[in-house]
């Protein structure tokens, strides 16, 4: 075998190892990676078909490999011997080598294939940000005009506030006046109630006595289990339970109880007593009385001398009767119209608690006759 002349040739100076053989080629004709192995490759196929048209035969694998590493290696010495034969170990270097160039090559486009998808989604990523940032900037136009906005809202608040408050003022106002119409008009009602009271105060309390005298009466006749009984004035028959006032429907005298009579065995009368001129209870005297119980109706009358009482002398007694009980009458009107002057006073101011003390201090017992019962009139029969 030929030895190798590359090892005395002035190429051994290039680098060992064909990366930085590319690393220097790099650096001195300014050429990246792959423009340096597309380079290489373009030599090789140049290559072949130069041998092909010089009637070579065609070199074995390894021999076209050498070959193409030979030329790599030195192509000034390829341009010096053409025609000096290549060795199997240059060519299998050169195969070597362009093995590994297409290793890299491949590497670098899969590397590229990387990036470019990267540069891709790098690029989608941008979009994407673009997209963020106009609506970031629309969004901060907006957050530029709410001070705007907020200054609108506020005088909006503070004219709402103005009107409230000059509304509530003038309502304010209003009630103000409504509730003292309301005090006035309640002290004015008081006033009249208590004119009112003053004013009627004697009639309501004579009503309220004739209703408590009427009542007693029923009630009377009630207990002598009665409804109607004779006036003891008039002699008439009186029906209790169609009285509306306690006086005498037929002569208009105040009726003042029930008393019940037994006659004979079985019979009785019932006497609706009234009250006499002095204030007490108008009855026959009990000495008059017969005594087995029968009224003085019942009784025969005798001559006008007699003992019993005689018609004419019943007449007499009702004359003086009458007569008294209008001078009671008036001294008992002369008694309420003091009280009246008495509860009014002269002031025009309330008097009750005087009046009723007034009235307590009055003693009708005094002015009763002795022959006659008790007429109990105080301020109770009067209310």
């Amino acid at each position: 075998m030929v030895s190798d002349p590359v090892d005395n040739d002035p190429a051994d100076e290039t680098p060992s190892s064909f990366e930085a053989w590319l690393d220097q080629r790099m650096s001195e004709t300014g050429k990246s990676r792959d423009q340096l192995c597309q380079e290489l490759l373009a030599s090789h196929w140049q290559l072949n078909e130069i041998t092909e048209l010089l009637g070579r035969d065609s070199p074995a694998p390894d021999e076209r490999s050498s070959e193409a590493k030979h030329a790599t290696r030195s192509p000034s010495r390829d341009d010096t011997e053409p025609n000096k034969p290549v060795s199997d170990d240059e060519l299998a270097e050169v195969l070597e080598l362009i093995e590994g160039l297409e290793s890299e090559v491949e590497t670098e486009a899969q590397r590229r294939a990387r990036l470019e998808q990267s540069v891709q989604a790098l690029t989608t990523r941008l979009d994407e940000v673009d997209a963020e940032l106009d609506e970031v900037e629309a969004a901060l136009d907006g957050v530029e005009d709410l001070p705007d906005e907020l200054d609108e809202v506020e005088s909006t608040l503070r004219e709402r506030h103005r009107t409230l408050d000059a509304r509530f003022d003038d309502e304010f106002e209003n009630l103000q006046t409504i509730l003292e119409h309301l005090v006035d008009t309640d002290g004015r009602i008081e006033t009249k109630l208590t004119e009112l009271e003053t004013q009627y105060g004697a009639e309501i309390r004579e009503i309220r006595a004739e209703r408590e005298q009427l009542r007693r009466v029923k009630q009377a006749a009630k207990e002598v289990d009665t409804h109607e009984g004779d006036c003891e004035h008039c002699g008439e028959t009186i029906d209790l339970a169609l009285l509306t006032s306690p006086e005498c429907p037929n002569c208009q005298r105040p009726l003042h109880g029930v008393e019940k009579e037994t006659r004979w065995l079985v019979l009785t009368d019932y006497t609706v007593t009234v009250a006499s001129s002095d204030g007490g209870t108008r009855r026959a005297p009990s000495a008059n009385a017969r005594p087995d119980g029968a009224s003085d109706r019942d009784a025969p009358r005798g001559p006008a001398g007699s003992g019993d009482q005689t018609p004419e002398s019943k007449r007499d007694a009702s004359g003086t009767s009458d007569r008294s009980v209008s001078q009671s009458r008036a001294a008992v009107n002369e008694i309420i119209d003091s009280f009246e002057s008495v509860s009014t006073g002269d002031d025009g101011t309330d008097e009750t608690d005087e009046t009723a003390d007034a009235t307590d201090a009055i003693d009708p017992d005094a002015a009763m006759d002795a022959d006659e019962n008790t007429f109990e009139w105080n301020e109770d029969d009067v209310r």
